[in-house]
């Protein structure tokens, strides 16, 4: 997978606008279906780099959508929207309103499979920033806060 710098990430996003624009789209929506699918994407690598509890549930995620092509997928896609954005969490608030603007199934599948899926859209964590070298947590007993001594 290709590397994760900034400047590469915005440049991704212009040409997804760029095929977006040849369907048709408006800058609004294309804007808007470049919020929904990098976000579904980032939300799988979160989940295969940290583990732990998913932020989408399996058969509204990702690799649901890399599982489908054509009309399946258009299909699928707009299900996702809708489950997503039906809820009163936090995936209620992103995908709220949301629905399918590409109109073509094959772009669609291009977006996903051929620009979106190709490249990492996590930022690498530089651990450093988190606990600087040398620094270690300190848990006092008894106590919930922990504080970083050199």
């Amino acid at each position: 997978m290709p590397g994760s710098d900034p400047k590469a990430l915005v440049q991704r996003l212009w040409d997804f606008c760029d095929v977006l624009r040849d369907d048709g789209l408006s800058y609004g929506d294309y804007l808007e279906q470049l919020t929904y699918l990098p976000f579904l994407k980032m939300a799988d690598e979160q989940h295969g780099l940290l583990g732990g509890e998913r932020v989408v549930p399996i058969g509204y995620d990702w690799q649901s959508l890399l599982a489908c092509s054509d009309a399946d997928l258009e299909a699928h896609y707009s299900q996702i929207l809708s489950e997503l954005g039906a809820g009163d969490d936090m995936l209620g608030v992103v995908f709220g309103k949301a629905r399918n603007r590409i109109q073509t199934p094959a772009k669609l599948e291009r977006l996903i499979k051929d620009f979106i899926d190709i490249h990492g859209w996590c930022l690498p964590l530089d651990h450093r920033a988190v606990h600087p070298a040398g620094a270690r947590p300190v848990t006092h007993p008894g106590s919930q806060s922990h504080r970083v001594e050199p």
